[in-house]
């Protein structure tokens, strides 16, 4: 019989917006380590701040009260240290409006310089509130919200800047209903930590508002234990070998494909102890590092970003967590099948979700050979080989272009300023466009858009040179192994410097397609039979 989680006491009480931050601010408010990160917008923090200077309700706090140690405490990715606290309130739900209350209003934590979403201003004449996020200037008749938490600084402000009575007024009123305004909360008290996991997993399921990994995370994480194991610690792997952040949705899976081959499972239950969690964690860290030097070192794919179908990643976890050292015949096999499942894409009943159940469910603990075949069944073309990758137009969202990225990664490209190889993760850790356009659309015609009319180099190497002047550079170096990094000939340059731009960028786009398609096609060696290891196929007639 399950038992049945309880809690001894449940407390109603408000709290004044000034006390509520103070106590954040001295670690009495605290959060706990299954916490989501802050996903909050810009124009939702305006948004709460709006709410709260129309007397609008901004919703119940809910916190468990316990205590809480001594050490550095983190919000919305500002940190500080904090002492013990006998009966701390960490916070079970509110954490997005606690912490965009705090560090909008708490100048000294430096939250504004750390990220512009907390830089908040209002505007006396519209009474509207703007964060600097949201725009590229701020007009200095706009009043700094940490600054309207204290009195005498808008005092100050009101009279340097000679602001109209009627908007002083207005200034004055945010201080007041600032730190004047009642947040309502509850208070749990309870020792059965499983009770508050269950207070959260309701709270946050009802209405479908959080991820699943969020919630696996908030059911399956420590709290207070040092060395706590969750899915961002599992994903720390694949940043410390540069392959990039991996999305915890991707992690969750991972998790759960190390335990079994349904990954969509109901994972509320998955664990019968904490050392069976730990495990668990262990195990597909391990697996995940295992993925992640194969498809550097063996699939030629440098960067998470450039993976060109994620039911491919999970499938290769569970596959390398079962057989983590495969022989040199399923290690060739295994890439064959990678790079064919590639080019077909999610194409399995059920679409996207029925390919990454039916895949990862393909790799067994039948042995190592079936579980390969498995795979390079599923990869079968229904009819004759499927269609090459278009290498014309980039954007990372499509396999196509990943596909076409980690083909020309495998140049290694070079920088034209130092004749360094460039690294992936220079290129793609970042969540803008990673390779901005060389020639201009008048003069790039019909390839402006084109992967020929871009250069695979760290965005901060064009802080103070143009891509075009870049691009220069790198065929005029006189190391033709710079140029020949980045596709870059004889032929493309003499067009180039005549100021044939559109034909240079025609002729280079012909190298890409040849180099791109070559390169998938010697990965994916369709002639070739794909039958075990001479060793695999000797009979034991003992």
């Amino acid at each position: 019989m399950s038992r049945i989680a309880q809690v001894a006491k449940l407390e109603a009480r408000s709290f004044a917006l000034d006390d509520l931050v103070a106590n954040v601010r001295t670690g009495k408010v605290r959060l706990p380590d299954f916490q989501r990160r802050f996903r909050w917008t810009a124009s939702d923090i305006e948004r709460l701040f709006d709410s709260i200077y129309r007397g609008y309700p901004i919703g119940t706090l809910l916190f468990w009260k316990r205590p809480a140690d001594e050490g550095v405490v983190a919000f919305g990715g500002v940190e500080w240290q904090v002492p013990h606290v006998g009966e701390a309130l960490w916070v079970i739900d509110g954490q997005q409006r606690i912490t965009s209350l705090t560090l909008a209003v708490l100048k000294e934590l430096g939250a504004a310089e750390v990220d512009r979403r907390f830089n908040l201003f209002f505007d006396p004449m519209s009474e509207d509130f703007k964060s600097a996020a949201t725009g590229r200037g701020v007009p200095d008749t706009f009043l700094s919200v940490s600054t309207a938490f204290d009195l005498s600084l808008v005092l100050e402000w009101t009279s340097s800047r000679g602001i109209a009575e009627g908007l002083r007024d207005r200034a004055f009123a945010l201080t007041k209903r600032l730190r004047d305004f009642q947040v309502p909360a509850y208070l749990v008290e309870t020792e059965d930590e499983q009770a508050v996991r269950e207070i959260f997993d309701r709270m946050n399921t009802f209405g479908r508002r959080m991820k699943r990994s969020e919630v696996f995370d908030a059911l399956h994480s420590a709290m207070h234990v040092e060395g706590v194991r969750r899915l961002s610690w599992v994903g720390e792997v694949s940043t410390e070998l540069d392959f990039g952040e991996i999305d915890e949705q991707q992690l969750l899976y991972a998790v759960l494909a190390t335990r079994g081959s349904d990954v969509l499972r109901d994972f509320h239950k998955e664990f019968d102890g904490d050392e069976d969690r730990a495990m668990a964690f262990e195990n597909a860290r391990a697996a995940l590092g295992r993925a992640i030097a194969f498809l550097r070192f063996e699939a030629s794919i440098p960067h998470y970003r450039l993976i060109p179908h994620q039911h491919l990643f999970v499938a290769l976890v569970r596959f390398l967590h079962l057989y983590p050292h495969p022989s040199p015949r399923n290690r060739v096999l295994l890439r064959r099948w990678l790079w064919r499942a590639a080019l077909i894409g999610p194409n399995l009943k059920g679409g996207t979700t029925g390919t990454l159940r039916q895949t990862v469910a393909a790799v067994t603990d039948a042995g190592e050979f079936e579980s390969v075949a498995a795979l390079l069944q599923l990869a079968s073309p229904v009819a004759g080989e499927p269609a090459l990758p278009d290498t014309e137009k980039i954007r990372l969202s499509t396999a196509d272009s990943r596909i076409t990225l980690a083909a020309l990664m495998s140049l290694v490209p070079r920088s034209p300023f130092t004749g360094e190889p460039v690294g992936a993760d220079e290129i793609f850790g970042v969540d803008r466009t990673p390779f901005p356009q060389i020639f201009s659309a008048q003069l790039a015609g019909g390839f402006a858009a084109s992967m020929s009319n871009r250069i695979l180099i760290p965005e901060d190497e064009l802080d103070e040179i143009s891509p075009q002047d870049a691009l220069l550079r790198a065929v005029d170096t006189g190391d033709s192994e710079i140029g020949a990094s980045h596709l870059l000939d004889s032929t493309f340059t003499d067009l180039a410097k005549n100021l044939h731009v559109e034909r240079a960028l025609a002729w280079r786009a012909l190298q890409i397609k040849e180099y791109v398609h070559g390169f998938v096609q010697s990965r994916a060696e369709w002639d070739l039979v794909d039958r075990a290891s001479i060793a695999e196929l000797v009979v034991d007639d003992d």
